[in-house]
């Protein structure tokens, strides 16, 4: 994250400075925004395992997963 954060900002300085058009500066923050949605499910979805692990585990501890 910190990487992507890093990168962001090296775009923000370069369209700034006018070292990088504003149309390719406006892709590029595009794009960074698809790769942060991207982390941020990559994120939910491990914390959601985690979270279903914990479950199961709980749930054999208690005798409780596969019963009817």
């Amino acid at each position: 994250m910190a990487e992507i954060k890093r990168d962001i900002r090296g775009v923000i300085a370069a369209v700034d400075s006018g070292d990088t058009e504003r149309g390719v500066g406006s892709v590029l923050g595009q794009l960074y925004n698809v790769l942060l949605r991207a982390v941020e499910v990559e994120r939910r979805v491990a914390e959601a395992d985690e979270h279903l692990h914990r479950i199961e585990d709980l749930e054999r501890r208690m005798g409780v997963y596969g019963a009817s």
